[in-house]
């Protein structure tokens, strides 16, 4: 498990921008939503589960390869 969290954190700091590109993106759709329209929050958190949940298989995939 360290190799995983030693290359995440290595992912992370070469891809600091986009990440926080990204999140920053992230925070400003969650902010629209509950401003402009609350009904999208549910479908909003509905695919930012998926990603996580995609994110976390392609890791575990990933680990398991190189086994």
């Amino acid at each position: 498990m360290s190799t995983l969290s030693n290359a995440l954190k290595d992912f992370a700091f070469e891809h600091a921008v986009p990440l926080l590109t990204g999140l920053f993106l992230l925070i400003a759709a969650f902010g629209a939503a509950v401003f402009v329209y609350p009904p999208a929050v549910p479908v909003l958190l509905k695919v930012v589960a998926m990603a996580l949940v995609g994110f976390v298989a392609i890791g575990v995939v990933v680990q398991s390869s190189f086994r």
